[in-house]
């Protein structure tokens, strides 16, 4: 689905979102002159309804999913399993995300919801544009958007990721052509390393000790294409990804390098990031300060 596609249907969708709150507030209407038993009677049967359809539904989705897992994917049930509980796991987030903008903004969190989606595109682009990794822009997003569901960012992304790919290949492939270069392919932009590739990456490796190790890449150093006609396609920095489970917590190690610099960062299963020995200690002392204080006013209590 477009971006046209997409504002087509969003509109449809608050026309008739529209049409439903105006025939809510007619019922609303209707059950206040009702007595007090004969309202609480419907609103009781309602519920009841609203609980059997919705088991209903969510039954209806376990079988057919479980299905479509088995025969499509050839998945044992074991597999299928884990992946409802984590689709459930993601939709109950999602729903406590949706509601909670509900209770606090009523019938505007549409367009607050709206608001703050346009403005978490324009920094997902920028992201993009800057070179960051999808993976890297969704943690970044989710830390800076709390109140969007991990859902919500994730399609975000894909959605963004996609439209620019498709708009940085069509300026490249317009470049390659006025320097005589007949063909460039989708395979071979992602060798480039000039768009980022719609496949699955590889597992990434986990060590399970405190020391880093680094890994080999001098496979991902030569990240280059060469055209029919000998003119080469070369990424100008590359990225390597490590998951690291140590003693203490997982950590996430970004390592970027070019022709003239290299640079690490390192993330924190609990958000903290650091990118020099000089970070880390500075985050040491603030732990070390933080103990301090809570000794000193232990050591006060027992004085009380």
């Amino acid at each position: 689905m477009n971006r046209a596609e997409r504002r087509k249907r969003e509109r449809e969708y608050k026309k008739e979102y529209k049409k439903a709150e105006q025939k809510k507030e007619t019922l609303y209407s209707w059950l206040n002159t009702l007595s007090k038993d004969k309202y609480e009677l419907i609103i009781g049967e309602i519920k009841r309804k609203a609980v059997d359809h919705g088991n209903s539904v969510m039954e209806s989705v376990d079988r057919c999913l479980t299905a479509l897992m088995i025969e499509e994917y050839d998945m044992e049930l074991e597999e299928v399993q884990a992946f409802i509980t984590k689709l459930i796991n993601i939709m109950g987030e999602d729903t406590e995300k949706i509601n909670k903008l509900k209770s606090m903004l009523g019938d505007g969190y549409l367009k607050t919801l709206e608001d703050v989606k346009n403005k978490m595109v324009k920094e997902a682009r920028e992201m993009m544009e800057g070179g960051i990794k999808d993976k890297e822009i969704k943690l970044k997003l989710n830390e800076s958007y709390p109140q969007l569901s991990k859902s919500m960012i994730t399609n975000a992304v894909k959605r963004i990721r996609t439209e620019y790919n498709k708009e940085v290949a069509a300026d490249v492939t317009k470049l390659a052509k006025a320097m005589g270069i007949d063909e460039v392919t989708k395979e071979d932009l992602e060798k480039a390393n000039i768009i980022e590739s719609d496949a699955k990456p590889a597992e990434e490796k986990t060590i399970s000790n405190d020391k880093l190790i680094e890994e080999d890449t001098k496979q991902a150093d030569k990240v280059q294409n060469k055209a029919r006609n000998g003119i080469e396609i070369m990424s100008i920095k590359k990225s390597t990804r490590l998951e690291v489970q140590a003693k203490n917590y997982s950590y996430t190690v970004m390592k970027t390098e070019d022709k003239e610099s290299k640079e690490v960062e390192v993330i924190r299963e609990d958000g903290v990031r650091y990118t020099s020995l000089e970070e880390l200690e500075n985050i040491r002392q603030k732990a070390i300060d933080v103990i301090n204080q809570e000794f000193e006013e232990g050591k006060a209590i027992l004085n009380v």
